[in-house]
């Protein structure tokens, strides 16, 4: 069967290389690769689970919009010029 696969150069080459050294056709030096690779392929296993620690941040603060906007924009303020003393140091 024909197919379309892109190989990495590299890899490419060694198998040229391969394939030369052994006198046969590429291909056949490929579906080998490939046919050994699958063969000692190991089982994916699920990923370790994490836990993160979590933190009571107490009750929430009522605020309006404006009041919400203002306060954000004071802590970009504060945190560039916290930024600014670092980079000056």
């Amino acid at each position: 069967m024909r197919t379309t696969v892109d190989i990495e150069a590299d890899l490419l080459a060694q198998l040229r290389r391969i394939a030369d050294d052994e006198g046969v056709p590429f291909r056949h030096v490929l579906a080998r690769i490939i046919r050994r690779g699958l063969a000692v392929r190991e089982p994916v296993t699920a990923p370790e689970r994490r836990t993160w620690p979590t933190y009571d941040l107490g009750a929430p603060v009522a605020a309006d919009a404006a009041d919400l906007k203002q306060r954000l924009a004071s802590l970009d303020d504060e945190e560039w010029a916290a930024r600014r003393r670092r980079e000056t140091r």
